[in-house]
């Protein structure tokens, strides 16, 4: 299965450029297909913590940035174009860029619909914690953007729900139905690789700057709902679009405003 699964994703896309990539399986099932699949794919793919091993003996599971250490000082020593971090099942990535800074995901995504967007139409969907930057570039192309909850369970759902040619959320899931019908990072990750042909701190620079907080509160479960009502109607007075797909929504147009 590995190697037909391998053999697919050869045959589904092709590198523009070959790179020099390190890559952080974390000791988990990445490690099983991604070196040989950039390998394969030309791509000199420099390894950390690629042997499988279920104690993860190296780093926490999760790949936040600050356990990313070792891809980072690899990227810098190696003068390598991107490293790329999975969680140890794989369904999710991080990236990050030649300078080894981290890229976030929203940030990411815009780099794969600009070229995505460019052979396919549909709708992309995303969750309601994503800015809207993913929907400036969707409108550029004429594409609408779907928003719905938190949780990848949602995400996947309302990708094929609306029949979507992208679907992405914060937290790193990710998704491109024609070449996989689920979040699989190791597909996305070796999307990126096909794609990239400038330096990704170049890309990121060139993107429309976008705002974003959020704030999180503690709430009885059985309370939490009524709350959630409560408070979005007393926000709807000063402010005019709102969401409640999941918890409170506000968007504001800095451009009115006074700094």
């Amino acid at each position: 299965p590995i190697e037909q699964y391998i053999n697919y994703l050869l045959f589904k896309m092709h590198p523009k450029k070959k790179l020099k990539i390190v890559v952080d399986c974390g000791n988990g099932t990445a490690g099983h297909v991604v070196p040989e699949l950039f390998r394969k794919a030309g791509h000199k793919a420099i390894v950390v913590f690629g042997k499988p091993d279920g104690v993860f003996p190296n780093r926490n599971p999760d790949p936040t940035e600050d356990r990313l250490k070792k891809l980072k000082e690899k990227i810098k020593k190696h003068n390598a174009d991107m490293g790329i971090a999975f969680d140890i099942d794989a369904d999710r990535l991080v990236v990050i860029d030649e300078n080894a800074k981290k890229i976030n995901q929203e940030q990411l995504s815009y780099i794969i619909l600009k070229e995505l967007l460019k052979t396919q139409k549909g709708p992309v969907v995303v969750n309601v914690e994503c800015t809207n930057l993913l929907k400036q570039v969707a409108n550029e192309f004429g594409c609408n953007v779907v928003r719905v909850p938190v949780g990848d369970t949602f995400l996947m759902h309302g990708v094929h729900e609306h029949n979507a040619v992208f679907g992405t959320e914060r937290s790193g899931h990710c998704t491109i139905p024609s070449i996989t019908p689920f979040d699989d990072a190791i597909a996305i990750s070796y999307y990126i690789s096909c794609i990239l042909e400038e330096p990704l701190s170049k890309q990121i620079k060139q993107m429309p700057k976008v705002f974003f907080d959020r704030t999180n509160f503690k709430c009885d479960d059985l309370k939490k709902f009524k709350t959630i009502k409560k408070l979005a109607k007393k926000l709807k007075k000063s402010y005019k679009r709102i969401s409640e797909i999941d918890g409170i929504r506000i968007d504001i147009n800095l451009s009115l405003i006074h700094i």
